[in-house]
């Protein structure tokens, strides 16, 4: 994996404002089998933000290719392997406390 560069709170800040505008596409599909599991009932407000965040990193091979590669899932096949990076500084400009993104 290559090194990142690290971003602060204020620059993921700027590309959760931008990403809201629409730049990639309008919604993110949740399972109707997670959103009724008993583990996703048990979540409190943080811990379902993680897990949203989580989602929103999640990347889906378009439709319209004919061989598709990554993870198959019931909804379209996940990029990278489903593999994602998810840092403290992107939580924090989420929302959370470092503490409770740590």
């Amino acid at each position: 994996m290559k090194n990142k560069e690290v971003k602060s709170v204020d620059q993921f800040r700027d590309e959760i404002d931008k990403d809201a505008k629409g730049n990639r596409g309008n919604f993110k599909i949740l399972s109707r089998e997670m959103f009724n599991s008993r583990a996703f009932a048990k979540l409190d407000g943080k811990s379902t933000l993680v897990v949203l965040s989580i989602l929103n990193k999640l990347e889906y091979e378009p439709r319209e290719k004919n061989k598709r590669k990554g993870v198959k899932s019931s909804i379209p096949c996940l990029k990278n392997n489903g593999e994602f990076y998810l840092t403290i500084n992107e939580l924090v400009a989420r929302g959370l406390s470092e503490s409770s993104a740590t």
